[in-house]
Formats: structure tokens, C-alpha cells, sequence
């Protein structure tokens, strides 16, 4: 293997590592800040208040896929890489 190829190979794992280390940062600091939104969301679900609940819903089913997604990508980052 020649140098530039080691350089190259040294590279790809830095940009590896950074993926991993933005994914890992968003979905822990997600993970963290999803907790009230879903329990104001089922709240309001359980309490009818259906136009309220629809409003902040937008926003926590996109943030919990992500967190979901997320934790899958980091689990096979950490243990199947």
C-alpha cells in the first residue's frame, strides 16, 4: 500500500467518524428533547383536543422517526462496522 493510498484510507475514516459523531450528537440531544413533546402529544390525543394535539404532532412524528432511525444507524455503526 502506498502512502497516498494510506492518506486517502486515513481520510475516509475521519469523514466516517464525523458522520457518526453528527448522527450520534443529533439523535442523543433529539432523544432528549422528544421525551415532553410525545407526552404533551399523547395528552392531548387521550384528552380530545385534537387540534392542539395535530399542531405540536407535526412536529414530534418527524423528530421520533429520526430519533428512531438514528439509534438503528448508530447501533450498526458501533457494532457492525
Amino acid at each position: 500500500m502506498t502512502m497516498a493510498q494510506k492518506v486517502e484510507l486515513l481520510r475516509t475514516d475521519q469523514k466516517i467518524d464525523q458522520v457518526m459523531g453528527l448522527v450520534l450528537r443529533t439523535g442523543v440531544i433529539l432523544a432528549a428533547v422528544i421525551v415532553p413533546f410525545v407526552i404533551i402529544t399523547v395528552r392531548r390525543a387521550l384528552r380530545g383536543d385534537f387540534v392542539r394535539h395535530r399542531a405540536i404532532a407535526r412536529w414530534t412524528l418527524p423528530l421520533w422517526f429520526y430519533v428512531s432511525v438514528t439509534g438503528v444507524i448508530v447501533y450498526l455503526m458501533l457494532y457492525q462496522m
